[in-house]
């Protein structure tokens, strides 16, 4: 039974009374039941009429917080239903392709077999979408007309359904001819399953009544020759317990309040029971090892065996206390976050169970937790104050002239500006043609900043280019595309042209199927019509050294891995595991690093994940490797190329709502390339969250900005100064060419040439929703000689496409030198 807050009852339902919805508070609760936890399948229907052209997602029915839910209109568009649920752990939606009519009745129904969610309207079919896995269970009431989101529906809703099955076509319209109160009342018993076979002597029954219940008051329950029970709870659970082995016959029907049978409402489960299984699984925990020193994020595995074929379930636990839920699927594993843990000696314990009951722990592993909890710059970095900006630096790009071009959700006033980190001042350049918010930039190899796309509305795309001159601080245009895009990424191709590959054009989801290409000589547009391919916004593209573009992932969501030839236009896949990247990198020429998650900032909250991957393509067959997590789970973080060629992390969110004020993650982390683990840095104090940005300087810091527009706005920025800069002196270069050639020698003068250990090249970084399009390393041969040393460049443009490097030096002790700026052509 639901209790009513605020929506208030109509004679002008679709058959008889509706309950009527003002769109802003109204509710209906529904309290826990069991048998709101469907698993494996179900069907949710309803008749609605809404009285508005409402937009975003606005609930109908929802089982928080994303268990399944089934919604009049969608992130998609105003009044195009939507529906999904969370399989497994992953968030799985889809919309209809249409709006639904205002002020007339239509009927939506979302059904789930185990491979697929199908989306109906009025009785047809109109989408479809892979899903697997079980539906999230838990003790949350259900909702119907609005959801703790405040996803709230305006109009009137009629004859809701559940069923913990799928619905065929057929059954959807069966349903929708007839009113859910004509429906005569009907006992099911879901559990146990007919044929069960039951191991051992309790026998929990689970059971649901649906149809017209105003007469139903209880159930009976009569097993085999034995006396009728009553379940007074009617509470669709009920067990019998020293039942004998063998096999048996459970009968219910439903009863009034006076116990009177309701005819017509019979049925009945055959199956079997089995002597009770005395024997215990085995569980015993394979990681962490014994005596393990252990820092950040690692993974506790356990292998457990039953006699009966199936382990139920691993829980793992710290101290004796439980660690996360139980986990019911082998391989068992969870990860543990030891900065959660205090530092010193900890006891790790599994505890495996069987489908009879019987439960054995592991021995115990002791462990100890070894996280720095230094201050000390050399170790873990240093913080700056906070510079007050006057704009959100949600794009930023490092100029050749050391400057910082940045600008906010608008280009107009004080929403464009110049950043000088060396003098700290912001000049306000702003740029009125069009709205580059939510635009591509990298730099083209002259050194002008070049920006494709931008905002229109939300999913609606600018279709110029646009170029910044560092030198006169102007703007220019580059030209018109054959589309607007919004959301796409701009790439340096190795002949010096621009690559621009997705965003969306008119709408959500409305990607931009054809690759267009910029030709900075000529000042045109060609589109790569051989090469369709939807990708979801702001993909993670690479140039490789074979010359092939790279797709590791997107801002959007995860997708699978793709490889793009431009002389022949054909895409490939290089790994179809869909694997998260809230943010990639390639941290060596041919080798890419992705970790957290990205996920659609507009869509309901979920957990961020601490996953990294690694994809070597200079491997004969690649795919994605998973290695150590970071010892946070991030979302929407940037992930900084450093003169060492390590890898540092800085902001994110422990979850993709980015009004939880819970959420920032303040603590960098930093990636070491050789042993593909993370190390915590020093904590910020400011949240850089959705719409951060971050650049590395020549001088070896790196500016954090921005954050906010969606969310809470940081008008601001900060140096994070990395723990290289505590170690020691800096080498200093005293001479370095202005360009370099390809294949070519060329000498960099400094008086530490002796002391010299590595000479890197760093490409100057554009950034913007968690990729650094322009950032690239590489680590360059070199002989040590009178005065300074003797350094090969890059051997093809591939390797290195032309534009602007920061070329540091680095001494034995890891320090670099502040860099000098090299054009490469």
């Amino acid at each position: 039974t639901g209790t009513i807050s605020g929506a208030t009852w109509s004679t002008l339902g679709r058959y008889g009374n509706a309950l009527s919805f003002s769109g802003t508070s109204n509710v209906v609760l529904v309290p826990f039941s069991s048998t709101l936890n469907v698993t494996s399948g179900m069907t949710l229907s309803a008749w609605v009429f809404p009285t508005a052209t409402q937009s975003g997602w606005r609930t109908i029915v929802q089982r928080e917080v994303d268990a399944y839910f089934l919604h009049a209109s969608s992130d998609a568009g105003a009044l195009r239903p939507g529906a999904g649920g969370t399989f497994n752990g992953t968030d799985h939606h889809l919309s209809a392709p249409s709006a639904i009519a205002v002020n007339t009745w239509t009927h939506l129904a979302v059904t789930y077999d185990g491979a697929t969610l199908r989306l109906f309207v009025n009785g047809t079919q109109v989408n479809t979408t892979a899903a697997t896995g079980s539906l999230q269970t838990g003790t949350t009431p259900l909702r119907i007309g609005n959801n703790t989101y405040g996803e709230s529906f305006q109009g009137r809703i009629d004859d809701v359904r559940i069923y913990n099955r799928a619905q065929t076509a057929a059954e959807i319209q069966s349903d929708m001819a007839v009113d859910v109160a004509t429906i005569p009342p009907k006992l099911v018993i879901l559990q146990p399953a007919a044929g069960a076979a039951i191991n051992g002597t309790t026998v929990d029954v689970g059971y649901i009544a649906s149809g017209d219940l105003t007469e139903v008051n209880h159930v009976h329950f009569k097993l085999d020759a034995n006396p009728e029970v009553m379940d007074l709870s009617f509470d669709g659970v009920y067990q019998f317990t020293n039942v004998l082995a063998g096999s048996h016959v459970l009968h219910g029907y439903l009863v009034r309040a006076d116990h009177s049978k309701i005819l017509g409402t019979d049925t009945s489960v055959s199956f079997t029971t089995t002597p009770p299984d005395p024997t215990p699984p085995t569980v015993t925990i394979t990681s962490p090892a014994a005596g393990a020193n252990l820092t950040g994020t690692v993974n506790e595995t356990a292998d457990a065996s039953d006699n009966s074929g199936t382990v139920a379930g691993v829980q793992f636990f710290l101290d004796g206390n439980p660690s996360g839920a139980e986990d019911t699927t082998a391989p068992f594993a969870i990860p543990w976050n030891t900065v959660t843990a205090s530092n010193g000696p900890h006891t790790l314990t599994a505890r495996a169970r069987d489908g009879a009951g019987n439960s054995t722990v592991s021995t115990a592993v002791a462990v100890t937790v070894t996280n720095s909890t230094s201050t000390d710059p050399a170790v873990v970095g240093q913080w700056s104050q906070v510079l007050d900006w006057p704009l959100v630096a949600i794009h930023m790009s490092l100029m050749p002239d050391g400057k910082v071009l940045a600008w906010d959700d608008h280009t107009d006033a004080t929403g464009a500006a110049v950043f000088d980190p060396a003098t700290l001042t912001v000049t306000v350049r702003p740029f009125l043609a069009a709205n580059l918010f939510c635009a591509g930039l990298s730099m083209l190899p002259d050194g002008r900043v070049f920006i494709a796309g931008g905002h229109i509305s939300n999913h609606v795309g600018v279709a110029s280019g646009t170029i910044f001159n560092p030198q006169t601080q102007s703007w220019t245009s580059g030209g018109t595309m054959a589309v607007g895009r919004w959301y796409p990424t701009v790439t340096t191709l190795p002949d010096g042209r621009m690559l621009v590959v997705g965003g969306e054009v008119n709408c959500n989801e409305c990607n931009a199927l054809l690759p267009e290409v910029f030709n900075p000589a000529t000042g045109t547009w060609t589109q790569l019509t051989g090469a369709p391919l939807d990708l979801p916004y702001y993909p993670h593209d690479f140039v490789l050294p074979d010359g092939r573009i790279l797709v590791t992932g997107a801002n959007r969501r995860a997708i699978p891995t793709y490889a793009l030839d431009l002389a022949t236009q054909t895409w490939t896949t290089v790994d179809p595991a869909v694997l998260d990247a809230g943010s990639s990198v390639m941290y060596t020429p041919g080798k890419i690093m992705k970790s957290g998650n990205g996920r659609d900032p507009d869509l309901p909250g979920a957990p961020s994940v601490a996953t990294t991957y690694v994809l070597d393509m200079t491997a004969p067959n690649p795919h994605w490797r998973q290695t150590g997590p970071m010892a946070f789970p991030r979302t929407e973080h940037n992930l900084t190329l450093l003169p060492d060629g390590t890898v540092l992390t800085i902001g994110g969110g422990l979850n993709s709502d980015v009004f939880d004020p819970n959420a920032p993650v303040l603590t960098p982390e930093l990636w070491d390339p050789t042993t593909e683990s993370w190390t915590l840095m020093a904590p910020s104090t400011r949240p850089r969250i959705y719409h951060s940005t971050a650049l590395l300087l020549p001088d070896g810091r790196v500016l954090s900005a921005g954050g906010g527009r969606w969310g809470p706005s940081y008008l601001e920025a900060q140096f994070y100064s990395p723990r290289y800069l505590f170690k020691g002196p800096r080498p200093t270069i005293s001479s370095a060419p202005a360009t370099l050639g390809y294949g070519a020698d060329f000498f960099v003068g400094t008086p530490d040439a002796a002391n010299i250990a590595a000479v890197n090249l760093v490409r100057l970084g554009s950034v913007t929703h968690a990729f650094n399009t322009n950032q690239r390393f590489l680590k360059l041969t070199f002989q040590a000689g009178g005065g300074g040393v003797t350094v090969q460049s890059p051997s093809t443009a591939n390797l290195a496409p032309p534009g602007h490097y920061m070329l540091f030096i680095l001494n034995a002790n890891g320090v670099p030198s502040v860099a000098s700026v090299v054009k490469i052509q």
